[in-house]
């Protein structure tokens, strides 16, 4: 079938007919729903689906008919060619043997499109990395001309509301957590928190999450804490967990249980709140969706990371962003992701500077900086202290335990290493960044000579996350000692696949090479390693 439509998805959205007839809907909304289409497998979305992207903020119902009349809006801009866009009761779809697709990418993906929807907002942002690969700024010039950027944004707030039962023990815990609440809230992203008094409904806004603290005096010795996250407008509960902490004479804040309810509860609120349907910050739903790019450990992801960073700071000069991006560079110089080290260290220095001198009372900047002194700058005293630092600052931030583990390690104290690691892995259980701290554990295992322990750490990684490269090497390295072959094997042509120079000798030769743990541990022979495969 001969193509009849001409679609520029590059610049401004343009729909043409072979003889030049503009038939472009005049709806922002009705463009955006057919670039969501034309993204999609075979030109087809799920109806909800698209009501989610261009009406996150509206019922199912308000949502449906919204689309109803987009469509409508769709067929009559296309006038006889109408029939290119069918839908059924569960999808929408374009015919797309009848559509030519001129892509520029010398241009900007959907350029001037404004839908003012989070959930568009997020996923234009994504496509425009992958579509727009055009060559950042040099690093150097990312902390100037800020006059030029953006008016400052409005930012995420959290309205906590919290209870105690009448009792001194309960009461005061509730307002001690609450405290702990608000500074990991603040410190892992640009969120307001409003104290609201109980027995009162909240006035909310768009952009505020309803934070509910409940604690009870159960028996002499325990307190039972509950915490929920409501979203603030719609009154949708996005999550809710609970612990029972025992009590040694004063609020037990820092408690195994209390932690790990306070970090899923900020997690839930500040980073894996992926469809936000009243967030009115741009540049952290950025990071949200950034954050869980990092964490997939996949080369691509991780690219897309870091260009959301970027434009998250384009939008607002933060030294979190920064933080993020060095994590980057950290994590591509351990996966081998980049091969220019040099460039790797230079630009996450250049980060590192500004996040120390503009972030630096941070907790999560802090760990992340301890993280990139130990892995990408090779100096583990400074990763110690910023790590250290981190820790005193917030106990409760998961990262900064893993950063105290990590420094640990390579400064000579494997047990206290293995201890934060225990520690934080405990913080974060069934989080889905849990393998990051399993892979931790691990690697203080192995020093530790703890050989069956670390085994059944780093498969359970690898299956989380085929394609993170440390525990495939170290699953190559165990194998073979333990004479393996087929296993040893396995590991090593995956290895290859990832990375086409990878040798095992390089392992043990290469001192450039991250998997220093193989000098670290007696659990591996060099001999048999490079024997067997």
């Amino acid at each position: 079938m001969t193509p009849e439509l001409n679609i520029r998805i590059h610049g401004s959205f343009r729909i043409l007919t072979e003889s030049g007839e503009d038939l472009t809907p005049p709806l922002s909304k009705a463009q955006g729903l057919l670039l969501l289409l034309l993204s999609g497998p075979d030109g087809s979305r799920g109806r909800s689906w698209l009501q989610d992207r261009l009406w996150s903020d509206r019922s199912a119902r308000q949502g449906s008919a919204s689309l109803r009349q987009t469509l409508s809006v769709i067929r009559k801009s296309l006038g006889q060619h109408k029939d290119i866009l069918k839908s059924n009761h569960r999808n929408v779809s374009l015919d797309t043997s009848r559509i030519i697709l001129e892509e520029d990418t010398s241009l900007e993906f959907a350029e001037g499109l404004d839908i003012r929807d989070p959930e568009f907002d997020l996923w234009l942002a994504e496509q425009r990395v992958r579509r727009n690969r055009t060559p950042r700024a040099p690093v150097s010039e990312v902390f100037i001309d800020n006059g030029a950027r953006q008016a400052p944004l409005g930012r995420d707030g959290v309205i906590l509301t919290c209870r105690g039962d009448g009792t001194d023990m309960a009461d005061w815990t509730a307002q001690v957590l609450s405290d702990r609440l608000f500074q990991s809230l603040s410190e892992c992203a640009h969120i307001d928190v409003f104290r609201h008094s109980p027995g009162q409904t909240p006035s909310v806004e768009v952009g505020q999450i309803a934070l509910e603290l409940d604690c009870l005096h159960i028996s002499p010795d325990s307190i039972g804490i509950r915490l929920a996250a409501i979203d603030g407008l719609s009154r949708r509960q996005i999550w809710s967990g609970r612990c029972r902490a025992s009590v040694h004479g004063g609020p037990p804040v820092d408690e195994l249980e209390v932690l790990r309810l306070v970090s899923r509860a900020v997690d839930a609120v500040a980073i894996d709140r992926t469809r936000p349907e009243s967030s009115t910050d741009r540049a952290d739903a950025l990071m949200r969706l950034a954050i869980d790019k990092i964490f997939s450990m996949d080369a691509v992801e991780i690219a897309d990371a870091d260009a959301l960073l970027a434009s998250a700071y384009e939008m607002r000069p933060s030294p979190l962003y920064l933080a993020w991006r060095l994590q980057i560079r950290t994590i591509q110089r351990l996966e081998r992701h980049v091969s220019d080290e040099k460039r790797l260290r230079d630009e996450g220095k250049a980060f590192a500077a500004y996040a120390v001198e503009t972030g630096g009372e941070n907790s999560m900047i802090l760990a992340l900086l301890g993280n990139a002194s130990l892995f990408l700058f090779n100096d583990p005293a400074a990763s110690l202290h910023f790590a250290q630092s981190s820790l005193e600052r917030n106990s409760a931030n998961a990262m900064a335990v893993w950063a105290a583990s990590s420094a640990r390690l390579y400064n000579g104290d494997a047990v206290g290493a293995y201890r934060d690691a225990t520690r934080g892995r405990r913080i974060v259980m069934h989080s889905k960044r849990q393998f990051f701290w399993d892979l931790q554990l691990a690697a203080t295992a192995m020093v530790l000579g703890r050989k069956e322990e670390a085994q059944s750490l780093l498969e359970t990684v690898t299956l989380v996350r085929p394609s993170f490269r440390p525990p495939l090497r170290y699953l190559l390295a165990l194998n073979a000692t333990e004479g393996r072959e087929d296993s040893a094997v396995h590991f090593s042509d995956r290895l290859k696949r990832l990375e086409p120079d990878f040798s095992p000798l390089r392992m043990f030769e290469d001192k450039t090479y991250p998997a220093s743990l193989v000098h670290r541990t007696n659990l591996i022979e060099c001999s048999r390693v490079t024997a067997i495969v």
